[in-house]
């Protein structure tokens, strides 16, 4: 990954994702964070901008994920290499973050 990737962004920390992609590559992602922002709340009625909330997934036919499920998925082998990798591109966004968003 670190061969073929200069980064990689994590949703949960989408705002400094898009600020390390402007740092980063900025060839590729000049002005990213506000052209983002200001797409984002021209899509975004109003109404829903006042009560902070935004559904994303807007598929009828979606089910939410019991508990049940969760642990299921936590505690399976199959997952575990997934959770592995995704650990591991957090640590690295968190060691980029620091190194080149250095308040």
């Amino acid at each position: 990954m670190e061969k073929h990737f200069a980064f990689v962004g994590v949703m949960e920390e989408l705002d400094t994702s898009l600020r390390l992609f402007e740092t980063i590559l900025p060839k590729f992602f000049s002005n990213v964070t506000s052209q983002y922002w200001q797409d984002q709340d021209a899509k975004i009625p109003e109404k829903l901008l006042k009560e902070g909330h935004v559904v994303a997934n807007k598929n009828p036919l979606s089910k939410v994920v019991t508990n049940v499920t969760r642990n299921h998925l936590l505690e399976s082998p199959v997952f575990e290499l997934e959770y592995d990798f995704y650990h591991f591109i957090l640590q690295r966004f968190h060691l980029q973050k620091k190194h080149f968003l250095t308040e």
